[in-house]
């Protein structure tokens, strides 16, 4: 297993999902109450046809239908028209889950929810934005409750930049989570904006991300969720799939994907692995015009898509061979770091050459944005695993 397509609100949305089963780009699909409704409504099919389609695309697909809690309880959370119909909003008419009582009814009505898919558990969750503190036992209480009605349930966590880098104290809580002996984790970024790529600027973040999914991947398969190209760095940290997509709204999980439309803007994008980076299509001529061999290699030997269909199949290609090779590189982080760092060293040489000629849209922003914070995030997590 190695990409996961996150649920979009977009007409079209199943039909490309299928498109990317079937040939054999992405391994399966995380589905959620915010995107698919219940019960079909417009152009949009029920979760139970979706899930119909899906495996008649492709018998082994994994689906997975994350319960989204965390969107649900958050503040300025607007967009119900489809997550309201699913059964989910507690049966006392309002959005809590204040005591045990309220606790044990939700993780009830969505398990049984997913059972009723066919689909494996997965637990809810709320986002944390401190690894200690009321919504930290909060986040507990839920997972061991979780745990209680099946241990076999997939686990999920949620967090904002601020748990990420909470040091000791992140160590200390991750300590606790590993102790649910979960069989997987979801663990989600919560970012603070919907752009991608993501403002990667806090290196302890990302560090704090990285050591995250280290130790839970010790004892658990890890899905690094909505992380898209930052997502191979997880998997050098152990993650066993990541989670993207073809808008914003997959690739990251922010306030804005529980608000408004939701599902994120989508532009025509030319994926270059060796960079690390997709550029919008008139970077990458004027990229292809300076350099035109150089420019072949960065896209992984493609041509500049000039469509969607192109753009999407580009994309999941690049992106899981990155992911596939990391993975393939050994089972844990101490194999897989030092293939990523291969992979750094010979993306940063490329980097530098690509800055040299002067194209405009490829400067040191972009340099920053797309590769520089990620590296450094990553060297920090690597140094303090001494890896």
């Amino acid at each position: 297993m190695s990409l996961l397509v996150h649920d979009g609100r977009r007409n079209g949305h199943l039909l490309w999902c299928r498109e990317a089963l079937g040939s054999k780009r992405v391994d399966g699909i995380i589905l959620n109450p915010f995107c698919t409704p219940w019960v079909a409504r417009d152009r949009n099919p029920s979760v139970a046809d979706a899930i119909a389609a899906l495996r008649a695309t492709r018998p082994d697909v994994m689906i997975l239908v994350d319960p989204t809690t965390h969107g649900a309880v958050l503040p300025g959370t607007t967009l119900w028209d489809n997550y309201g119909s699913w059964g989910l909003l507690w049966p006392r008419g309002e959005i809590s889950l204040d005591g045990p009582a309220r606790i044990a009814e939700h993780v009830a009505a969505v398990f049984d929810m997913q059972q009723s898919l066919d689909v494996p558990l997965v637990a809810p969750t709320v986002e944390l934005d401190r690894p200690n503190g009321a919504q930290a036992e909060l986040a507990l209480e839920i997972a061991h409750e979780a745990r209680r009605l099946n241990r076999q349930c997939t686990q999920a966590l949620v967090a904002r930049r601020s748990f990420w880098t909470a040091g000791p104290d992140l160590d200390a809580f991750v300590g606790e989570l590993a102790q649910l002996r979960a069989t997987r984790w979801l663990v989600t970024p919560m970012r603070d904006q919907q752009g991608y790529p993501p403002d990667l600027t806090d290196y302890d973040a990302t560090a704090g991300w990285l050591r995250t999914i280290h130790s839970l991947s010790l004892r658990s398969a890890v899905i690094a969720a909505h992380s898209d190209w930052v997502g191979v760095l997880a998997a050098s940290a152990g993650a066993n799939a990541v989670g993207t997509g073809w808008d914003q709204g997959q690739r990251i999980c922010s306030p804005a994907s529980f608000r408004g439309g939701g599902g994120g803007s989508y532009r025509l994008y030319s994926p270059h692995p060796g960079l690390l980076a997709r550029f919008a299509s008139e970077v990458a001529e004027a990229i292809q015009d300076v350099t035109p061999e150089f420019a072949y290699a960065m896209r992984g030997n493609n041509a500049i898509p000039s469509n969607e269909t192109d753009h999407r199949a580009q994309h999941f290609e690049s992106l899981g061979d990155l992911v596939h090779q990391i993975v393939e590189s050994g089972p844990g982080a101490r194999q897989r770091v030092p293939a990523m760092r291969h992979v750094l060293e010979g993306a940063e040489i490329s980097w530098r050459h690509v800055l040299s000629l002067g194209i405009l849209g490829v400067g040191n922003a972009e340099f920053g944005g797309w590769f520089a914070n990620a590296k450094a995030g990553f060297d920090r997590y690597a140094r303090a695993e001494r890896l």
